[in-house]
């Protein structure tokens, strides 16, 4: 199918992902043939058939990974790096937190809570997200492109919301119903290592 329709195109944007965590942890082997098959293939036939440029849409949730999604995430990573290896197509990724508005996000799951009269369901009133609207996620990716920066990955400066914050936002007297942490969330995401921060 990719060797069919990449022909020709100067760039490819690769967004393709099965992002929702709690499906992604009982559908493993669709997570990983999506989200690290997929970036393979991707990869592969735009490097095959000469596409000059691949950006590849990462996520928070690779820093310290500790889910299905986080994990395959980084393998999809690491193959856009070893991508640059390939042939002369330049490789390079954006990372960041949860769009405001994305398809399977947050705040659309929150809007329908709402219309239904239900309470906000939260897991930790400690916990915090990186937010961004759909425009600063669309001009991070712009700017990936103009920096042109092969085997790089483009990360915004970004403080952490607490996802409370985001709750009392939509409505302040919105009942919050606390329904416990997850096995493997995290309080906090970062965007980067403490290694990577170094360079």
């Amino acid at each position: 199918f990719l060797r069919g329709i990449l022909p020709g195109f100067d760039l490819v944007i690769h967004a393709a992902a099965i992002k929702v965590i709690p499906l992604a942890e009982v559908s493993v082997r669709s997570t990983i043939m999506t989200n690290v098959v997929g970036t393979m293939n991707v990869c592969q036939v735009s490097a095959e058939v000469g596409v000059e440029r691949v950006i590849t849409i990462l996520t928070d949730k690779i820093i310290r990974a500790s889910t299905v999604y986080g994990n395959s995430k980084a393998l999809a990573s690491g193959i856009t790096r070893e991508a640059n290896m390939w042939g002369s197509t330049r490789f390079s990724s954006v990372l960041y937190g949860n769009v405001l508005g994305s398809s399977s996000s947050l705040y659309p799951h929150l809007q329908s809570l709402k219309a239904q009269g239900k309470p906000f369901p939260i897991t930790d009133t400690r916990c915090t997200r990186f937010f961004l609207r759909m425009k600063e996620a669309i001009d991070l990716i712009l700017l990936a492109y103009e920096l042109d920066m092969p085997a790089t990955t483009v990360v915004p400066k970004a403080g952490g919301c607490p996802i409370i914050e985001l709750f009392r936002a939509i409505d302040p007297d919105w009942p919050i119903e606390d329904v416990g942490i997850r096995s493997s969330e995290k309080l906090h995401e970062l965007m980067l290592s403490d290694v990577e921060a170094r360079h």
